[in-house]
């Protein structure tokens, strides 16, 4: 599981996500690995919770959100 941490000990985690494809590819070392791919052309599912500094879900806290898409090499998707 992800977690970005934001400020006073409050992180955000990712509960859930939908991947639209998994293909299978192969490292320069040899070994197989998963490649999950969301196509950002496609409606997909990404669900956030916010947790405190033990890791316990904060289930009546109400933050603002803003949300950004990225590759992952950090570049922000197009929209």
């Amino acid at each position: 599981s992800s977690t970005a941490v934001v400020i006073s000990g409050r992180k955000l985690r990712i509960l859930e996500h939908r991947v639209h494809k998994v293909e299978m590819r192969t490292r320069e070392n040899g070994e197989s690995e998963e490649e999950l791919v969301v196509s950002n052309l496609r409606p997909f599912t990404l669900k956030v919770g916010v947790h405190d500094s033990a890791d316990v879900p904060i289930v009546d806290c109400s933050l603002p959100l803003r949300a950004t898409l990225l590759y992952e090499n950090g570049s922000a998707v197009k929209q």
